[in-house]
């Protein structure tokens, strides 16, 4: 009965393989996605036990984490600020070159953030794929805002071994876009865990 139900799974899954490949244009995609919460006063939860605790469930996560602390703005805002997206190149030869190669070249960036943090997810790297990440804690007086912002590039198409690799692999364990959400997910878990009172602000897709 296992023997049959593992053939039939093998079966599924090279089929869902076969439909993958049924588009042979190569094919590359850049996703941009962000989210916002909004973190509560707790006097209980200092700076660095907040920022200890998304520095690690961001070591679990991604490769090559880049961690930076900043200094809290003094006196602190009423109201927060967010994180800024620039592109330091416009209108120069190499963004005209990288916007034809349908590279994004705009950074994220935030002013007055106690933890800034870079991170990437390159397991897949290999097949074209690839995520990157920004965060930031901002405090203000009620609280604090965390901004992440995240790109994924994912291949498509083609034909061939390696093609047919890539699919059965996506089949398997999904593309890098669903990366960025399960980091999130981490991140909003842990810090739950050591008491945050997390509430979502805004994000991109919509959660809805």
């Amino acid at each position: 009965m296992f023997k049959h139900f593992k053939a039939i799974s093998a079966i599924t899954v090279f089929a869902g393989v076969l439909t993958g490949c049924s588009t042979l244009t190569p094919t590359t995609e850049t996703q941009e996605s962000y989210a916002i919460y909004d973190i509560k006063k707790n006097p209980n939860l200092k700076d660095s036990e907040l920022s200890d605790t998304i520095r690690k469930a961001l070591q679990s996560s991604l490769d090559g984490v880049r961690i930076s602390r900043g200094i809290p703005q003094s006196p602190l805002p009423e109201e927060p600020s967010r994180f800024k997206l620039e592109q330091p190149l416009q209108a120069s030869h190499m963004s005209l070159m990288a916007a034809s190669a349908g590279i994004s070249l705009r950074s994220p960036t935030c002013e007055h953030s106690i933890l800034t943090a870079n991170a990437s997810h390159n397991s897949m790297s290999s097949y074209g794929e690839s995520t990157s990440f920004f965060l930031c804690l901002i405090p203000y007086q009620s609280g604090y805002h965390l901004n992440l912002y995240s790109t994924s590039t994912k291949s498509t198409g083609g034909f061939g071994a390696r093609a047919l690799g890539h699919s059965l692999a996506r089949a398997v364990v999904g593309d890098t876009s669903s990366q960025s959400q399960r980091t999130v997910d981490v991140i909003v878990e842990e810090l739950k865990k050591n008491g945050a009172q997390l509430t979502l602000v805004e994000a991109f897709p919509s959660a809805e």
